[in-house]
């Protein structure tokens, strides 16, 4: 399985002015640094959760039809298509139940229509994930984004070397909580 995102967020998953309040920064000269630490941080906290902060669109493609889990949380919505035997990209509309609840989230197929056999990735799960609003993100999340934000900030004269084991190890436990799926 190959997981694309289509889609990616408009906004921070905080409010830039709060980020700038907690590291004590007056002016604008850093906003595009600072962002640029949020959008690491926010990257780094979905691949170590298995958590999509902010409301995106992802392609999941698969070979065949075998029962299917997406290891991202939450999903909103699912929509399955497939390569016809005549090469066509179809939707399908029945013949399979979706369980959203957790993570993985799985899809069961009931019946399998034909799918093209001389092609990967034949089969296309489409689906929606993430928070619609800053609002609803678990405030442990934010807290530990603010602190490798805040780590980022601290060692920026180290950029070109900044390794994950350079955090602060309190970002792992916030994070820990709020794993989903598989461990990577």
């Amino acid at each position: 399985m190959k997981i694309v995102q289509q889609t990616f967020p408009s906004i921070l998953p905080v409010e830039l002015s709060d980020i700038k309040n907690r590291l004590k920064v007056d002016g604008s000269v850093e906003d595009f640094i600072i962002s640029a630490w949020v959008k690491s941080a926010t990257s780094f906290i979905e691949q170590y959760t298995n958590r999509v902060l902010l409301q995106s669109t992802f392609i999941a493609y698969f070979d065949n039809y075998e029962d299917i889990e997406i290891v991202k949380y939450p999903i909103t919505s699912i929509t399955v298509k497939y390569y016809n035997s005549a090469g066509t990209l179809t939707t399908m509309t029945s013949g399979y139940v979706t369980d959203l609840k957790d993570c993985p989230t799985r899809v069961k197929f009931l019946n399998t229509p034909s799918i093209q056999s001389d092609i990967f990735n034949g089969l296309e799960v489409h689906f929606t994930a993430g928070h619609s609003d800053i609002n609803t993100i678990d405030a442990g999340i934010i807290q530990a984004l603010n602190v490798i934000v805040g780590s980022f900030y601290e060692n920026r004269q180290n950029e070109t070397t900044f390794a994950v084991n350079e955090l602060p190890i309190n970002f792992r436990v916030l994070l820990d909580l709020y794993v989903k799926g598989y461990y990577l």
